[in-house]
């Protein structure tokens, strides 16, 4: 399946946009490694060299526990969207066609694995048995969380892009090396020229 056969966007839609895509795609060509898709859009089951097999491992129970939690995170994406275009809720970030993604993400990590989310993993929160509800609570900003990151291991949301990934980063240095505290110093612009903080070269 080519780059010209994906889904269309809410972005598609304007000529100019079109355009440039087309062009962009005519330069890139097809992706070096092309999509798995093991079910197609009719749901007639197709088939992959590598990951049939591990579809093929599955039994029937589990694939009902994937199709519910996905179920399950759509129509509460759904009411969440609504409740945000009511002003019920501040910002709502929907993760609308990430499902099967999220919850198979989800559902692959171990109960000892802790992730640290962006802002849309509302499935991936879901299989860590975060209480929906409680997600509500920081979109709607009546609470700064909404949960216990130590119970789930799934972290807080953090609404600013990226910054997931070098707590992620430190997280998995610290597993690494195997210690059990962190030290850690917030230096702002003003502090070098401060008290016993170090000075710039």
């Amino acid at each position: 399946m080519g780059a010209t056969h994906l889904p269309s966007t809410e972005f598609d839609g304007t000529d100019i946009e079109d355009r440039l895509e087309a062009e962009a795609e005519a330069r890139l060509g097809d992706p070096a490694e092309p999509m798995v898709q093991l079910l197609a859009p009719d749901g007639t089951l197709g088939s992959d060299p590598v990951f049939s097999e591990y579809a093929e491992r599955l039994n029937p129970e589990d694939l009902r526990g994937f199709y519910a939690d996905m179920a399950k995170i759509r129509r509460f994406d759904v009411e969440a969207t609504a409740l945000q275009r009511q002003g019920q809720l501040a910002l709502w970030v929907p993760l609308t066609g990430q499902e099967a993604a999220q919850i198979g993400s989800g559902r692959a990590s171990q109960p000892q694995d802790y992730i640290f989310p962006t802002y849309r993993e509302h499935g991936v929160a879901l299989t860590r048995n975060v209480d929906l509800a409680e997600l509500l609570r920081q979109f709607r900003g009546v609470s700064n969380g909404g949960w216990n990151p130590k119970d789930t291991n799934f972290h807080l949301y953090t609404l600013v892009l990226a910054a997931q990934t070098p707590h992620a980063v430190g997280y998995a240095m610290g597993i690494q090396r195997d210690q059990k505290f962190a030290a850690s110093a917030a230096i702002a612009d003003g502090t070098p020229g401060q008290g016993q903080s170090p000075r710039p070269p």
